[in-house]
């Protein structure tokens, strides 16, 4: 069989203790708990990877009780890229089982991220090492009690969970493996996913959760990648200072679209990597990210301290059912989607008419006209003064759009002007400072000059003064449009 990590001889080493593998009776249906847990991996992992012997896993499948690690068993260890273990009272209370995470742990840290861990069943305590590694829960609370999934054989009543939980479980791991490839140097061959070989829709960074929405999270993600969008982060994060821990996720935050966080009043067991550190980040990260949160309708806020409250009570988080969230992120998605084909359009328009005008060469000024749209009119006239001077010009948007995006429009438009024309017709004072102030705000991206900025200020006797001053705006009285004296000197500025 091949191994799917180079430099190993196993890319995966079962631990665990054979008292947990014991069958239930002796009947042909009493298989080992473990044994069929590893046997339907391994078609989940042959799925995933693209072929059944595409890596090699190895599991000590005999029943010798406790007996010591032996060298052999000791060199399949020692050459695993991952360590897959079985985590119940049987393997703490097991000396030999202790070695082996020892071992295997001296290696390559703690904080490699190469421990996965399946429980079988709630343990008081775990070794310290484990302390924050998140596990696959194949158990749950059933009237006060615990009830083991697939134990002593798997019925119908819990077989969405046991799969659900054996997905994760699969998945995960075959992305530990894939980028364990890539460390090494291989590239990941075209059939090792699931997904058909077509660039992704979107990025979207679904945070870590506590251990309890671990279930929620991978409904989500499953729910996105069926709508072909790659889901960040591809591995839990492990690091041990919070530095380069937030750098890590800074990185992938910075490739996605939306910032997509499940809540609940719970903490991690990753102490570092916090709902609040994640957040905090993300909206450090990138200006104007989409950040969307939730937590379940049903959470009972007055349970929880004040401080956890403002967090998990704040207006970006939506509380709801899981099935309304999930179609709510499409929904902004969509948004968001739609933002990019406008400004699209918007520069195609904006290439086509430089195409459409051969006489303007490259160094041809551009006049940006801002303007609200109840002085439509005058800007009108100012257009075709424009034209017959043979001078290039781009004009405010008035489609609704988000205030962000407004911005980023008018951004857009200033940097690419010489001069700028800001209308003060029946305009509100306020908007006429508000857009001055924006002008202001932008100058320090711009690679050149203005060579004019000019507030054309139509006479009425109930003005106020224009409240914002700064070099080299001028505010020019009119009556009507045009005015030769300004635009004699306003056209010498721009061919200056």
């Amino acid at each position: 069989m091949a191994v799917y990590v180079p430099d190993f001889n196993h890319d995966i080493f079962v631990s665990y203790a054979h008292v947990d593998n014991e069958p239930a009776g002796k009947g042909p249906e009493d298989t080992p708990w473990v044994t069929e847990l590893v046997d339907r991996l391994e078609v989940l992992l042959g799925r995933r990877l693209g072929r059944s012997d595409a890596y090699d896993l190895w599991m000590d499948r005999a029943l010798r009780g406790n007996e010591p690690l032996t060298p052999e068993i000791l060199g399949h260890l020692q050459y695993s890229a991952v360590l897959l273990l079985v985590l119940s009272k049987g393997y703490l209370a097991s000396e030999w089982c202790q070695r082996e995470l020892q071992t295997f742990l001296a290696q390559v840290g703690k904080d490699a991220g190469r421990v996965f861990i399946v429980e079988p069943e709630p343990v008081d305590r775990r070794p310290e090492a484990l302390s924050e590694i998140t596990g696959y829960r194949f158990w749950v609370q059933d009237k006060g009690s615990t009830r083991m999934l697939g134990f002593p054989r798997l019925g119908s009543a819990d077989v969405d969970l046991y799969y659900d939980c054996l997905g994760r479980l699969g998945n995960q791991l075959a992305d530990k493996l894939d980028f364990l490839r890539k460390q090494c140097g291989a590239s990941i061959p075209s059939s090792s996913t699931a997904i058909a070989a077509r660039a992704p829709r979107a990025t979207i960074f679904l945070a870590e959760v506590p251990d309890d929405l671990e279930d929620q999270r991978e409904e989500v993600k499953r729910y996105l990648e069926q709508q072909n969008i790659e889901v960040l982060p591809r591995d839990l994060y492990n690091f041990p200072d919070v530095a380069q821990l937030q750098q890590a996720i800074k990185m992938d935050i910075q490739k996605a679209a939306l910032f997509v966080q499940l809540l609940n009043k719970t903490f991690p067991r990753r102490r570092l990597c916090t709902p609040e550190v994640q957040h905090d980040v993300a909206a450090q990260a990138v200006e104007g990210l989409t950040i969307l949160q939730w937590r379940d309708s049903e959470l009972d806020l007055d349970t929880i301290t004040d401080k956890q409250r403002a967090f998990l009570d704040s207006e970006t988080v939506m509380a709801s059912k899981i099935e309304k969230f999930k179609e709510y992120i499409m929904q902004r998605l969509k948004d968001i989607e739609e933002s990019k084909r406008l400004e699209e359009e918007k520069r195609k328009k904006k290439e086509q008419l430089q195409e459409t005008m051969p006489e303007y060469s490259s160094s041809t000024s551009m006049v940006f006209i801002d303007t609200e749209l109840g002085d439509i009119n005058i800007a009108k006239e100012i257009i075709e003064v424009l034209k017959k001077e043979q001078i290039a010009y781009t004009m405010s948007d008035f489609e609704d759009i988000a205030p962000l995006e407004k911005e980023q429009s008018f951004e857009e438009d200033f940097l690419d002007s010489d001069a700028v024309i800001v209308l003060w017709g029946d305009a509100p004072v306020g908007w006429v400072k508000e857009q001055l102030r924006l002008c202001q705000k932008k100058r320090s991206k711009r690679q050149r000059p203005l060579k004019a900025i000019t507030v054309l200020n139509k006479k009425l006797t109930d003005k106020v003064p224009l409240p914002v001053y700064f070099p080299p705006l001028e505010v020019v009285e009119f009556s009507t449009m045009p005015e030769s004296t300004f635009w004699t000197s306003f056209i010498r500025a721009l061919q200056s």
